[in-house]
């Protein structure tokens, strides 16, 4: 027949320390351990003690593990808001969570426009093609999100030389003539030139090249390249009006 525990108190030992003891008549007692604890067969030790104080003899509890403490995430925060990059560029950017300590740190990472930027689980960002694109993380644990505005330009292409067409002109007092300039590669990105003349009382040049005969005599036109000072020259001889 079974005893009657409902005038009994349940104690709970660690060894021969008791750890926990229940109110009379309960045949469960909680006990707050840290996340991580693990204890093996035996270990914890359990009796029943009644009124009187006859106390029964140790049962052995099984082993268990408590789990670990969970952290839950509150926020997560991206390195840069903006990034500017260009074609074929890549950049790493991280993603801070919050708090340190959280549990779970897993991560997703996405580009709403891969056709301008991909963004990698490793948080590489690489510029496909001109245009701009919003890269995200998102947190597994509870959702949150950051993003980062990427504007991806052309590649910079240096300018590598500049031709002026004619390299020779003759014209008379008070006429004008267009002078051509050429930069190298075709596709160069910044293509601004400026002209100049070396003597103005013989020649003046306009910012277009148009060159206008001042007095006879003979002036070097020169244009050169805002990028890299690249530069070459027409020499134009004035010579009386007919």
């Amino acid at each position: 027949m079974a005893e009657d525990r409902s005038k009994q108190t349940l104690n709970i030992y660690k060894g021969d320390e008791l750890v926990a003891s229940g109110e009379v008549g309960q045949t469960s007692v909680d006990i707050s351990l840290p996340g991580g604890t693990t204890a093996t067969d035996g270990e914890y030790k359990g009796t029943f003690k009644d009124a009187e104080g006859n106390e029964s003899v140790k049962a052995d509890f099984p082993g268990f593990e408590v789990p670990d403490d969970t952290v839950a995430v509150t926020g997560v925060t991206m390195s840069q808001k903006t990034a500017s990059m260009k074609v074929g560029d890549t950049k790493t950017i991280t993603a801070t969570i919050a708090p340190e300590n959280a549990t779970n740190k897993e991560i997703t990472t996405t580009s709403d426009n891969e056709k301008v930027a991909t963004f990698g689980s490793d948080g590489k960002i690489t510029a496909i093609g001109a245009g701009t694109a919003n890269v995200t993380v998102t947190t597994k644990d509870g959702g949150f999100t950051d993003s980062c505005a990427v504007t991806v330009a052309e590649p910079t292409v240096s300018v590598t030389g500049v031709i002026i067409d004619p390299k020779t002109v003759s014209i008379e007092v008070g006429k004008t003539t267009k002078l051509n300039s050429t930069t190298a590669p075709n596709n160069a990105t910044n293509q601004a030139v400026t002209y100049a003349s070396s003597d103005e009382k013989i020649a003046t040049v306009a910012e277009d090249g148009t060159v206008t005969a001042v007095a006879e005599g003979s002036a070097d036109i020169t244009v050169t390249t805002a990028d890299g000072g690249f530069n070459d020259s027409c020499v134009v001889t004035v010579g009386p009006t007919a």
